[in-house]
């Protein structure tokens, strides 16, 4: 875990980028550096609620800039990141959240 909290770190000072396509034809550039910055933000937030070392953190959603700012985020706070496949557009999505939580709870 050091060696890639390194990368990330050393990636943020360089200039390189990541490209987050879209089918909607609008796809995201976005610095290294902002994306490291923003992920540093949003695990403060996480450390403040309890995130840490020992803590596990499950997130659930589509590749995209918020979801890999959020599992990077999990990785700077310290916790263990568990990463959920989202829903079928054929499932029921109460039935959906009601089996995730009961496989989170265990």
């Amino acid at each position: 875990m050091v060696y890639l909290l390194d990368r990330m770190a050393r990636a943020a000072g360089e200039s390189g980028t990541v490209t987050f396509l879209s089918s909607w034809g609008n796809d995201e550039r976005v610095g290294w550096g902002e994306l490291y910055s923003d992920a540093v933000r949003v695990a403060a937030g996480l450390q403040a609620g309890g995130v840490g070392p020992g803590r596990s953190v499950v997130v659930l959603g589509l590749t995209s800039r918020p979801v890999v700012t959020a599992a990077m985020a999990v990785w700077l706070a310290g916790g263990a990141l568990t990463m959920a496949p989202t829903p079928s557009r054929t499932m029921d999505l109460a039935g959906f959240v009601a089996e995730t939580r009961r496989r989170i709870d265990r």
